[in-house]
């Protein structure tokens, strides 16, 4: 394809109103795609561009019409500043503000998501607030996002029987049971699930960064993406490590941990009136 044709096709595509893309073939020519498919990746905290560098590589290889936008919300976001709600709803503002603009774009006829850990709660709460029909697919790994959160908010705005909120979950990841353990704003659905209606939920067996490589990515989110097609995870339980032994009955002791105090008081007050 010479430079001519280039041109000429690349002014055909502004006037509909169109993005294109020349992407260069092993034999030197160039293929032109039209590209029509925003797909988000919202990393999880401190992630200084591997991860996202990794997704986009291999979706854009994979998925010539998808463009990947990697979101960043901070150069560097502590573990405390996770528990900050004023911190949290900087992120969500940061997060909302750069998704936007997309939908307005005419070019863009689809619009997905991939998040992982503190990336799929920056997730849900900012589409919470957005509504659009270009939605397409959500894809989370290592979720803490809460399990009483409303996807209806998401797959409402579109016409459409598939999966679009696929929750992959890591049987050997940690961090989302002590995200919960911490803040009552997460869950560990990273790791159990979400056990709902609008979203599937697939086990792995996984760490926390166990997703973000190729393999992954090329096994079981490319079909998905493209198709819906999703493919038999591995099915395994949750392993009963030591953090699920001393987390979860802490887990419990949190929601109590009111009436005990409550319970204590009046106990003493009791006992201090009967001198």
């Amino acid at each position: 394809m010479d430079e001519r044709q280039l041109r000429h096709i690349a002014d055909r595509a502004l006037e509909e109103d169109l993005s294109l893309v020349a992407e260069k073939t092993h034999d030197g020519d160039y293929r032109n795609q039209v590209v029509n498919h925003i797909v988000f990746f919202i990393p999880g905290i401190r992630d200084q561009g591997n991860r996202s560098d990794i997704v986009t590589h291999t979706l854009e290889k994979e998925i010539p019409t998808v463009r990947v936008v990697p979101i960043k919300y901070d150069g560097h976001f502590g573990a405390i500043r996770l528990f900050n709600s004023f911190s949290r709803k900087r992120r969500r503002k940061i997060v909302a503000d750069k998704i936007a603009p997309v939908l307005s774009d005419n070019s863009i006829h689809r619009v997905s998501f991939i998040a992982h850990s503190f990336g799929t709660y920056l997730l849900a709460e900012s589409i919470s607030k957005l509504k659009s029909t270009k939605w397409h697919r959500i894809i989370l790994c290592g979720s803490i996002v809460n399990r009483k959160f409303d996807w209806s908010t998401f797959t409402s705005s579109i016409n459409n029987s598939e999966i679009i909120v696929l929750n992959d979950c890591g049987t050997r990841d940690n961090w989302p049971v002590y995200a919960e353990s911490l803040s009552d704003k997460f869950s560990s659905t990273g790791v159990y699930g979400f056990g709902g209606y609008g979203v599937f939920d697939r086990t792995h067996s996984v760490k926390h960064d166990g997703y973000i490589n190729e393999e992954f990515i090329r096994d079981y989110w490319i079909d998905f993406i493209k198709s819906g097609l999703v493919k038999k995870g591995q099915d395994e339980k949750p392993e009963n490590h030591f953090h699920n032994l001393l987390v979860k009955p802490i887990l419990r002791l949190k929601h109590s941990l009111p009436l005990i105090i409550v319970f204590l008081t009046c106990a003493i007050m009791y006992f201090l009136l009967q001198e």
